[in-house]
């Protein structure tokens, strides 16, 4: 990895959401800021000996697992939410995506 680039973003992944966010006009940026600021600052407390709940922890995973799939999903054109989503019978609302569901 560039050492450049990894200075200029470091351990802030709200900005580094940001930036690549900006390569895929498809993406939901307000969305994916809103589940990276739900994560704990790590690295500010690195040191710390707090012990998350196994639902924190759950909800940290599920959501990384959010965001790496809606990164990926703008490298296939496989979209199964947007055909789902499409759907006339409005049977799958699929409009809360992150966990736990946040309107926006």
């Amino acid at each position: 990895m560039d050492r450049k680039l990894q200075k200029k973003y470091g351990h802030d992944i709200e900005k580094t959401v940001r930036k690549v966010s900006t390569f895929f006009p498809d993406i939901d940026q307000q969305l994916l800021v809103s589940v990276v600021e739900t994560y704990p600052k790590l690295v500010e407390r690195r040191y710390d000996a707090k012990r998350y709940k196994r639902i924190e922890i759950g909800n940290f995973l599920m959501n990384a697992q959010f965001i790496a799939g809606e990164i990926l999903r703008q490298f296939s054109n496989r979209n199964t939410r947007a055909i789902l989503s499409g759907a006339d019978d409005d049977a799958w609302n699929l409009s809360n995506r992150s966990f736990p569901s946040s309107p926006i």
